[in-house]
């Protein structure tokens, strides 16, 4: 903060500042910090994460409309797997469970965002039929999400163990 209070228009302080808030789960001044850096650069890349933040500070239509936007961006590969991962978030944090399925079961079958976006896909969709009671098929899309995940960067090993 005293970085961003020094350097103000420097992009790389109020992206390091906006990453630290993000990580320390303070999403109002990450929020904040990814909107001036959007406003700066234009970059659009940042609007998944704007949404998500949205949603982590209660503002689920904010946060809709943010990724309307989103969709409507040249965004890369990671980026646009992440509008898809924080819509469905959001969708269920509105109680619709069933489109939040709706739209990841979509990308996983039309082979959308590559390996990693396939594994995370799958783990997300898993964690929803968990948390809706279906464990055994949580635990078959999680062995799915495994054979994606060639580096073990979600710890669905772990997660299946949980669930197990």
């Amino acid at each position: 903060m005293v970085a961003r209070r020094l350097a103000s228009r420097l992009p790389i302080v109020r992206e390091v500042a906006a990453e630290t808030a993000y990580l320390a789960e303070d999403f109002e001044t990450a929020l904040t910090e990814y909107r001036a850096l959007h406003r700066m650069g234009g970059n659009d890349d940042f609007l998944p994460v704007i949404a998500d933040c949205e949603r982590a500070v209660g503002k689920p239509q904010a946060a809709l409309r943010t990724l309307r936007q989103a969709r409507e961006a040249h965004l890369s590969l990671p980026q646009q797997v992440e509008v898809i991962l924080v819509e469905a978030g959001i969708r269920d944090d509105l109680g619709q469970r069933h489109e939040a399925l709706r739209l990841l079961k979509d990308a996983i079958t039309g082979g959308r965002g590559g390996q990693d976006g396939q594994a995370r896909f799958r783990y997300a969709y898993a964690n929803l039929l968990a948390s809706a009671g279906q464990v055994s098929a949580a635990r078959e899309w999680l062995v799915s999400a495994r054979n994606f995940d060639v580096e073990d960067s979600l710890g669905i090993p772990e997660r299946i163990a949980e669930l197990d």
